[in-house]
């Protein structure tokens, strides 16, 4: 998870992916399921205005799950010795295929569909970035068989997010597994904007940029999460989606990805 060229600063080995040679190795180790979109936190829009959108596309899989794994940490967190977020709040996995999961060693742990929400809105409330999707590589990981019914719930923070440090140092083209959700637009409003750059700071993704003295969205890059917005003291960015129906868009693309019956 972590590759080291110097004392100061560590690296996601995907950055050997910027090496042309490499990359169609590290291509290699995706497939055409593999798919995670990271959803805004703390949005409400539109006839889910009495809820936040996470909430929304979580009950969803979590009403559906024919079971529900959680682990009992975060391993990203508890590596890095987080000291801003909950360590104990872990990545949830759902479907067929978790009933396959070697939870003894990986420490870990079948919740009934209450308890999962109630983990959805503990760790919302913590300020940490959801994401969702199906990746391969993940349920080989604990050594579970991936027949497309192993569905990944993780929440980030910006400080010890392992999808962020590959996003970070991994060439763009083999970074394609993430993607923003569709319809949702980010922007800064230049006269309220003063530079102070706190979005850089709690942008994991690099989807934001300096322009002068004044902070841009690069879209090619930002993956929608949030924090930026939440992070601005001006409230110079906002987070927009333009047809709530995207919501259910975005369950249907996933669903299209992974079956968590």
């Amino acid at each position: 998870m972590t590759a080291r060229f110097n004392k100061e600063k560590a690296f996601h080995p995907y950055v050997l992916s910027k090496i042309p040679i490499l990359r169609k190795l590290v291509t290699q180790r995706t497939s055409e399921n593999d798919f995670g979109a990271f959803i805004p936190i703390n949005k409400a829009l539109g006839t889910y205005e009495s809820q936040v959108i996470p909430l929304k596309i979580f009950m969803h899989f979590i009403d559906k799950a024919s079971n529900i794994v959680l682990m009992n940490d975060c391993g990203c967190r508890v590596g890095h010795e987080c000291k801003d977020h909950n360590q104990d709040l872990g990545c949830m996995h759902l479907g067929n295929d978790t009933l396959n999961f070697p939870s003894p060693h990986f420490k870990s742990h079948v919740i009934t569909k209450e308890e999962a929400l109630e983990h959805v809105r503990f760790c919302i409330e913590d300020g940490l970035i959801p994401i969702l999707g199906s990746l391969m590589d993940e349920a080989e990981g604990f050594g579970v068989p991936n027949t497309g019914r192993f569905m990944s719930m993780c929440f980030c923070c910006s400080c010890c997010c392992i999808d962020g440090t590959i996003v970070q140092n991994a060439s763009k083209g083999v970074t394609t597994v993430f993607q923003r959700m569709e319809g949702l637009t980010v922007k800064v409003d230049e006269d309220l904007c003063v530079g102070c750059e706190e979005c850089l700071e709690v942008c994991i993704f690099n989807g934001m940029d300096m322009v002068g003295d004044k902070a841009r969205v690069n879209q090619k890059r930002c993956l929608g999460c949030g924090r930026c917005e939440n992070a601005c003291p001006t409230e110079a960015i906002s987070i927009t989606i333009t047809d709530p129906s995207y919501v259910d868009r975005l369950i249907k693309k996933l669903e299209a990805h992974v079956d968590v019956t």
